[in-house]
């Protein structure tokens, strides 16, 4: 019983990351989402319906695996009346407003979660890493180079599902680098080094001549982290499988 809520934490934590990422997206490049939606609203009704929203969502050019189909009717959804029509005034005034909140979706309580699971191997947070890898905050960037970020980190998927067809063998894979058990693994707080680390080692295992320097810098800086660098497995297997 413990274990089946675990699972579902994690499923509703990886579920709010991901509503994190769409809403970034979109404040992002929030005067094309506005004038998009008031472009379809021919009747200046100040609604639409959901035809409507979608062509509006469409229009924007985002990347489907940053902005799915699944996420356009999940905010229609979301802001729509029992009669089917969306008031885009209150989505956009929520969008405007939004802030990323770390303390929510990305919990810092990193000596809390060391110290019950202590019994467990904690990885050196000071390893050195080559400077070679130009990484940023994707929160902290244009919509333009996020969704560049976002292209080049499913040109990463695509390739690494030949050699790791299964999450469970990314798992297996970062327990085998980072010494631990894949049990381990999915409790470990895992460091932006530590991550980077992992994959940088797979050029030696694997035949990753066709991705760059530049997809691997667009893909570590895909990666959320809380404000201490910390993120966790669910995050990083979440971003190249989903």
């Amino acid at each position: 019983m413990i274990r089946q809520t675990s699972l579902e934490d994690l499923r509703n934590n990886k579920n709010l990351k991901h509503k994190n990422q769409v809403y970034l997206v979109l404040k992002n490049k929030f005067n094309d989402v506005a004038k998009s939606i008031i472009q379809v609203d021919h009747d200046k009704h100040k609604w639409i319906n959901f035809h409507s929203f979608e062509l509006a969502m469409k229009r924007l050019g985002i990347s489907e695996n940053a902005f799915s189909d699944k996420d356009i009717r999940e905010i229609f959804d979301k802001y729509k009346t029992k009669e089917g029509r969306f008031f885009y005034k209150n989505f956009l005034e929520e969008l405007r407003a939004f802030e990323f909140n770390y303390s929510q979706e990305y919990q810092e309580e990193l000596p809390k979660k060391l110290q019950k699971h202590n019994s467990l191997p904690v990885l050196n947070t000071d390893l050195t890493l080559k400077e070679k890898y130009n990484v940023v905050d994707c929160r902290d960037i244009s919509y333009t180079m996020t969704d560049s970020f976002f292209n080049k980190t499913k040109k990463i998927g695509r390739t690494l599902v030949r050699y790791l067809p299964k999450k469970d063998d990314l798992k297996a894979y970062f327990a085998h680098v980072l010494k631990v058990s894949p049990g381990d693994v999915e409790n470990m707080q895992i460091s932006r080094k530590q991550f980077i680390e992992v994959f940088d080692t797979m050029s030696n295992k694997f035949k990753l001549d066709t991705l760059t320097k530049r997809d691997f810098e667009g893909f570590f800086s895909s990666i959320l982290c809380n404000k201490l660098g910390y993120t966790d497995f669910a995050q990083i297997s979440h971003t190249l499988y989903e």
